[in-house]
């Protein structure tokens, strides 16, 4: 989650410790709602790869919804 969120952090310049605190937050409020068991009918599937700063730094990003 480190270089992730560093690369964020470049992406967007806001500071990294802000990012990591935010996604902890949103994954703590997640943990708390209950699984939808129920298979959707329509699902839409995103994905970006994008190099930040170097082509070393190679950054995957998905995106899931549920319609």
């Amino acid at each position: 989650m480190g270089f992730t969120a560093i690369a964020i952090a470049r992406v967007t310049q806001i500071n990294h410790p802000t990012i990591i605190n935010s996604l902890k937050q949103a994954a703590e409020e997640l943990s708390d709602q209950p699984l939808d068991t129920e298979i959707p009918e329509i699902l839409e599937i995103d994905e970006l790869q994008t190099f930040v700063a170097a082509k070393k730094n190679k950054v995957g990003i998905w995106r899931v919804v549920n319609h």
